[in-house]
């Protein structure tokens, strides 16, 4: 048991000391509580929802026409999607890359730029 040099500790049995232990397993209890409600809200918000986007199955480099082998549907989380984001590979397929892509890059619908500062464009 911890004690703390300027509190003497109750005789052994007393009411006093009794009534520290109530109130310190009611502390414990107290913040296991918590503790159990915060992590089961970081649980419930861990769950994202998805939906699928085009992504780059291989590098594609600036210039080449991409085709159907060079792109794949993978889920993406709806916060991280831009609202030029495409779901859909007929739109992507048959136009020719003005960047390079990486794989598992997402790609836009024709046109549009990426609003992620992140992103490196090439010939824009």
């Amino acid at each position: 048991m911890v004690t703390f040099s300027f509190i003497k500790p109750p005789a052994r049995g007393s009411l006093r000391r009794r009534r520290m232990a109530d109130a310190l397993r009611r502390l414990t209890a107290a913040l296991c509580v918590g503790l159990a409600v915060l992590f089961g809200l970081e649980a419930v918000l861990a769950v994202v929802e998805t939906e699928p986007m085009v992504v780059a199955a291989r590098s594609i480099r600036r210039g080449d026409i991409i085709l159907a082998a060079d792109v794949q549907l993978a889920d993406m989380p709806v916060s991280a999607a831009g609202p030029s984001w495409t779901g859909n590979i007929e739109d992507v397929v048959g136009k020719v890359a003005n960047r390079y892509r990486s794989s598992r890059s997402h790609f836009h619908a024709y046109g549009q730029r990426c609003a992620r500062s992140t992103d490196r464009h090439y010939g824009d």
